[in-house]
């Protein structure tokens, strides 16, 4: 658990902070905590499925944009260019679900509330703040 608390520290901010003082808020507020997805036992063979054949772009999905084409049901084809670094990050979220692996997307310079943080953990609150005094 405590590497689990220490990993999330950089995310923890204060929401009481004192801005007046010349401090800058460089991250926002997460509003909610996002959807944390975990997978079904079809889509974690899916999930496996799709970061085999994904592997062999992963390796020259370097710096370019890579191409997507998306086949919704009943509507045409389109193709989205994205980031080589938004790839990576889809291939790690598919690698996880792969595994059964429950998914929650937060961002780095997210500010969590402490409740936040809690609920993330799946601790109590008090838990939270007991084992972070002093750090």
């Amino acid at each position: 658990m405590a590497f689990c608390l220490l990993r999330l520290l950089p995310l923890l901010r204060m929401a009481d902070m004192d801005l007046s003082k010349g401090g800058e808020m460089m991250s926002s507020v997460l509003g909610d905590i996002p959807e944390t997805i975990t997978p079904t036992p079809d889509e974690t063979i899916l999930a496996q499925e799709s970061v085999r054949r994904l592997a062999r772009f992963a390796v020259g999905a370097r710096n370019k944009p890579l191409q997507v084409r998306i086949e919704p049901e009943g509507a045409p084809d389109e193709t989205v260019s994205i980031p080589a670094s938004a790839f990576h990050l889809l291939n790690d979220i598919l690698m996880q679900m792969a595994k059964g692996n429950a998914v929650t997307l937060i961002p780095v310079h997210a500010e969590l509330t402490t409740q936040q943080a809690a609920d993330i953990l799946n601790v109590s609150r008090p838990f939270l703040i007991e084992q972070n005094q002093g750090i």
